[in-house]
């Protein structure tokens, strides 16, 4: 009966008394996330990490590689987007700033 209600059966422990499973022990503590919220408390204690602490610990060459990685992912996105004329007139402009300096 209690296996159609709550998805779980009381199992009997080595001591002869019954006891719920983890998985329903656990299912009550649940918030509406679906996330444990002692869990959640727990992985803030350190403090929130985020993208500026990672950075900071990177080496030069790693940092530099991950930039041209995806600024050559932006510019290929960039390029996809405009018409054959957008990049044409792009190519000209800059075709022009390259003799200007000569």
């Amino acid at each position: 009966m209690l296996d159609v209600f709550f998805g779980w059966r009381p199992s009997m422990a080595p001591s002869g008394h019954r006891h719920a499973s983890p998985s329903a022990v656990t299912l009550g503590r649940m918030s509406k996330t679906g996330k444990n919220p002692h869990a959640v408390a727990l992985g803030r204690l350190g403090g929130k990490k985020g993208g500026p602490a990672r950075w900071a610990g990177l080496p030069d060459e790693e940092r530099s590689k991950i930039m041209r990685k995806t600024s050559k992912a932006g510019v290929k996105a960039r390029l996809t987007k405009m018409t054959p004329e957008q990049r044409s007139a792009i190519a000209r402009k800059a075709a022009l700033a390259r003799w200007a300096k000569t």
